[in-house]
């Protein structure tokens, strides 16, 4: 559209004078002259031409041209809309200007027209349609420094700013050109998000995760049976959680410093060195029994029951500490309570393909109980640690495959638990403690324990003769224990000569 306006109103039209016109019919007399005030028609008196103003409009009132130009004809200007004339003599702006002609064939009051300047802006721009977001605006003219808002276009669906979710408008500013300050990238709007992945399991915690990056998925998180989480202001967590957050990413994006809290890896001196596990009555540890063991290498692994009435005392439990090493078909991870006649009392097998933890008994050569099923889910993975707690009373055997999930309902005892001699574990399983004991304590022992081992008596190191035949190694924070990267310095002999040093006779 044009940018000012003028308007014609009326023109003084040219009258009949005189007679009717007998004398000819083009009012001239015998001479060939226009007739006077006695008679004929009176000479309409014209503006040669009209006044010519740039960004104006001019409207008229079905008249031509030439009818502009009469004597008697008012031009009215207009700048349109958001627009006003401005009169830089008195700095002063005004809707229109109103011209007219007059019979000096000029336009009065003057023979031109102020510039038109912008007052406030109209037109906001459009979005790009496959942004998904409209305007909001009523067609009134937006003063500057206001803004004309835009609004996800959730007609269809439910939408959001992609840059903030709580976001309810975008808004765009009129500028005192009477243009608008674009954005260089318009904002989109989007019905959901999906994340990146989540920060990386530690490497000796555990994850909790579904697999999925949708928004608002999380993952939890631990670090591992001995760890926990340890934040900036030196609080430890047992577990702590991220998640797929509006900006497309896993919040918080890293997790805090994983601190060990005890030691998996219980060292075993080589048995060249001859040396032998000290007992500390300070340092109390589950040691090396046929009832428990750490570290015990190759599967299959075989533990004797401390009794037969293990059962039946409140509070005693297997435990175990190990990771799944394959996740394959057909591949599994099996702890199995037997009998002297090899019935299997309860038989737990670990299968991260069917995503289950099965449990049923043998008897007979006969499967009975049979319980769990493929997907019905277990929180244990591969390669990550896990404590797995199998309670024994009286009335059955309650499996807990983690230390941080609810126990499996009880397995109501198949058979006389009297008659349970032993566990063996087998299977795709990397195991760092097997045993009996409390269900209330740890079998890890703690940072900063100590553990002694020495040679036996009457033998001293084969290196250092007078040394204190002994070695002791602490559980540091790292969650290892502090062995001797050389072990041979640690070999027992029994002394064969007697050496004199710097010997001297009187």
């Amino acid at each position: 559209s044009s940018e000012g306006e003028e308007t014609e109103e009326t023109g003084e039209q040219a009258k009949e004078a005189g007679d009717d016109g007998k004398d000819g019919k083009d009012g001239k007399d015998g001479k060939g002259n226009s007739e006077g005030k006695g008679g004929g028609k009176r000479r309409k008196r014209e503006s040669g031409v009209l006044p010519i103003f740039k960004n104006k409009r001019f409207k008229r009132n079905a008249f031509v041209d030439e009818d502009a130009r009469l004597f008697g004809t008012t031009l009215v200007y207009e700048c349109g809309p958001a627009r006003k004339f401005h009169d830089p003599n008195k700095d002063v702006m005004y809707l229109q200007k109103n011209l007219s002609c007059h019979w000096n064939q000029s336009w009065t009051p003057e023979n031109r027209i102020d510039s038109c300047v912008w007052t406030a802006c109209i037109d906001p721009p459009a979005p790009p349609q496959s942004n998904h977001i409209k305007l909001v605006w009523d067609g009134e003219p937006v003063p500057f420094h206001s803004n004309a808002s835009y609004v996800c276009d959730s007609e269809d669906v439910q939408r959001y700013f992609t840059n903030d979710r709580s976001q309810s408008s975008y808004n765009v500013t009129c500028l005192e050109t009477g243009g608008w300050q674009l954005p260089l990238i318009w904002p989109e709007c989007v019905h959901t998000i999906s994340c990146g992945d989540p920060p990386d399991r530690p490497v000796s915690g555990t994850w909790e995760w579904n697999r999925e990056h949708a928004y608002l998925t999380d993952v939890a998180y631990t670090c591992g049976p001995t760890g926990k989480f340890q934040t900036a202001d030196g609080t430890l967590l047992d577990d702590f959680t991220s998640v797929c957050s509006w900006n497309k990413s896993f919040t918080p994006v890293f997790l805090p410093e994983c601190i060990e809290t005890a030691c998996l890896q219980i060292p075993q001196p080589p048995r060249y060195t001859g040396l032998q596990f000290k007992p500390d009555p300070d340092n109390n540890l589950v040691s090396f029994t046929p009832h428990s063991v750490y570290t015990p290498g190759r599967l299959p692994l075989d533990l004797l029951l401390p009794a037969k009435e293990f059962c039946s005392v409140q509070g005693n439990s297997f435990k175990l500490i190990a990771k799944m090493i394959s996740d394959q078909p057909g591949r599994s991870g099996d702890i199995v309570f037997l009998t002297e006649d090899e019935d299997e009392a309860l038989h737990i097998s670990i299968s991260l393909a069917d995503n289950t933890i099965y449990r049923w008994s043998v008897i007979n050569s006969t499967v009975q109980a049979l319980t769990g099923a493929p997907a019905d889910g277990t929180s244990l993975d591969l390669d990550e640690p896990f404590v797995m707690s199998v309670v024994c009373d009286e009335d059955g055997l309650a499996v807990q495959e983690h230390s941080r999930v609810p126990s499996f309902p009880h397995f109501l005892h198949q058979l006389p638990f009297e008659e349970i001699e032993r566990v063996s574990v087998s299977g795709d399983m990397l195991v760092s403690y097997a045993g009996f004991g409390r269900s209330d304590t740890s079998p890890a022992p703690p940072t900063d324990f100590n553990l002694t081992f020495s040679c036996p008596p009457g033998q001293v190191f084969d290196a250092d003769w007078f040394g204190v035949p002994e070695i002791l190694m602490t559980c540091q924070s790292s969650g290892v224990f502090d062995e001797p990267e050389d072990w041979m310095k640690y070999k027992c002999v029994y002394p064969t000569t007697t050496e004199c040093y710097d010997c001297t006779s009187k």
